[in-house]
């Protein structure tokens, strides 16, 4: 215990105050685990920070890795006593004011006074590589030690809301060409003849291989070219041209690098996704040799953190890993079930065959359910853009609110900052927002939040045996966990769910094991007294049976 104290008192503002509950016990699972991977699954109020980072701090230096810059800040001004780095792009250049440092304008032929001194990333990278708890995002740590090197090998590597790595993992080795390098490298023609599957698979790879060659010749040309004009300008040449040409030297160069990266790895589990304005090659899993490549080579344990993991058999196939390589670790909700009731209410049955039957039974539910509630904000999980406007013609209240793609954090800031008893109508709120005490003490989940089959990707993974089977389930049910948890923040907070949807009660019913103890515990079948009493939802069925198999 004592030595869990001395770590925790590294950190100013956590130094006086007491270990929550089951922090503790995570930390020394994390620590004494003979595992390489740890994982961590900790629902919202367990204080995953500390968690990880005194776990850290008792195998010497630590990397903090996290998905958003916004989270880079948070955890730096939680601990002070780490330091954070962020991208070139994030510092301005000294020498130029037009451009960050990620488009250095120093040549061979016109050094930059401040490139030894005085750049503000290198300095900053200098003094972050010196610290003993560094904080990092995904996609520059993944950079870094994978073409620079500088942050590898550290011997304890967290990786906070790690339900996100994989596609993070996924999008650093696939290789795109969008439109504009498209015509920059006069490929139009060349992807045009590229077929995305064939019987003779041998035949299709090499046609992908030969694809890429030629890019990777074209694209070295354009940098040859670029670098020529760069080094060749003199005084008095056009120094916003040069700037220009520095930037899409920036770009070829980032490309050549996903080219090689797409040479030296693709195989038969690769795939094509040809779109109309982009073109796709991606691995349809990371395989253990990419993952170990260019993440868990990197490291010598890891910490994974989240509130939602998919079992460890998946989790495995999503990360390159074996499950037996996995230690697994689940927290239980500090916020009593109570004050996060999940009412079960199957009012329509939302699939793709019956959903025009079946809307106007779940608007009904919706309007019940507003109507019951007539002073809270709240959301409406809607899974499409098209449903959400759907719910909110067919409901006809105007506490309905609703955005599109284009004003949806102006909606949002909105929604936040009226004192009206507004509901939110989105397809986009199951993660990245928090909406504490007031501004949420209601949540409905209109649909099941299935990912859509027509993607190519998705399709072949739901196909490729029980596995893909098992994920596709199971994504869909960690999504409505997601949707679940924006109301309730801490641990006297409250909020209300309704899941109106039946696929979601047979989703669950047939796959408890995808959803951890705590979430299920929150499971009401029955409508509250309240709702019965004053507006009952039409034709609920009796969920006594269903309370049964539970």
């Amino acid at each position: 215990m004592i030595e869990y104290e001395k770590a925790k008192a590294q950190f100013s503002k956590y130094a006086s105050s007491p270990f929550r509950k089951f922090q503790q016990e995570a930390i020394q699972y994390a620590v004494e685990s003979d595992r390489k991977i740890v994982v961590l699954e900790a629902s919202t109020g367990s204080g995953k920070s500390l968690i990880g980072l005194t776990a850290g701090a008792m195998g010497g230096k630590l990397i903090y890795l996290v998905h958003t810059k916004l989270l880079q800040n948070q955890i730096t001004n939680d601990f002070p006593e780490a330091e954070s780095l962020f991208g070139r792009n994030n510092y301005p250049c000294r020498r130029n004011e037009d451009v960050t440092c990620e488009d250095c304008t120093s040549t061979s032929k016109q050094r930059c006074d401040f490139k030894k001194s005085g750049c503000l990333y290198e300095t900053r990278k200098k003094e972050v590589l010196k610290a003993k708890y560094r904080i990092l995002n995904y996609s520059y740590y993944l950079s870094e030690v994978n073409y620079i090197g500088r942050f590898a090998g550290a011997p304890f590597v967290v990786i906070d809301e790690a339900d996100a790595l994989e596609g993070v993992l996924i999008d650093f080795v696939s290789l795109e060409f969008n439109t504009y390098a498209m015509r920059r490298l006069d490929l139009f023609g060349l992807a045009e003849r590229l077929k995305m599957t064939s019987v003779d698979k041998v035949a299709l790879l090499e046609s992908w291989k030969a694809f890429g060659n030629e890019a990777k010749k074209r694209v070295t040309r354009i940098i040859t070219d670029l670098t020529y004009d760069i080094e060749d300008s003199r005084t008095g040449y056009d120094a916003l041209q040069q700037i220009e040409w520095i930037k899409q030297r920036t770009r070829a160069d980032r490309l050549l690098k996903k080219v090689e990266l797409f040479l030296d790895n693709v195989g038969e589990d690769w795939m094509l996704d040809k779109q109309p304005n982009k073109l796709i090659f991606r691995p349809l899993w990371m395989t253990e040799s990419l993952a170990n490549e260019f993440l868990w080579n990197h490291g010598e344990k890891f910490l994974l953190m989240s509130a939602t993991f998919y079992p460890k058999h998946i989790l495995a196939k999503c990360l390159g890993l074996n499950a037996k390589d996995i230690d697994y670790h689940e927290i239980p909700s500090q916020f009593p079930k109570e004050n996060r009731p999940v009412y079960i209410t199957p009012v329509a049955n939302m699939t793709a065959k019956t959903k025009e039957v079946e809307l106007p039974k779940l608007i009904t539910g919706i309007k019940s359910i507003v109507d019951n509630y007539p002073s809270v904000k709240g959301i409406i999980h809607c899974v499409s853009y098209s449903l959400a406007q759907s719910i909110v013609n067919g409901v006809n209240n105007p506490r309905l609110i609703i955005h599109d793609s284009k004003n949806r954090q102006e909606v949002i800031s909105t929604f936040i900052a009226s004192p009206e008893p507004l509901i939110l109508c989105s397809p986009s709120l199951d993660r990245g927002i928090s909406l504490e005490e007031d501004l949420c003490r209601l949540i409905i989940v209109a649909k099941t939040p299935f990912l859509y089959l027509g993607d190519k990707i998705v399709s072949a993974r739901r196909y490729y045996g029980r596995i893909g089977q098992d994920w596709y389930l199971c994504t869909a049910a960690l999504t409505i966990l997601q949707m679940c948890g924006r109301g309730v923040r801490s641990k006297d907070d409250t909020s209300d769910t309704y899941i109106l949807d039946g696929q979601t009660k047979d989703l669950f019913l047939k796959n408890p094991h995808f959803l951890p103890r705590w979430f299920k515990e929150s499971f009401l079948y029955k409508l509250p007294d309240r709702l019965i009493e004053n507006k009952p939802i039409s034709d609920i069925p009796d969920f006594d049976d269903v309370e049964e198999a539970i």
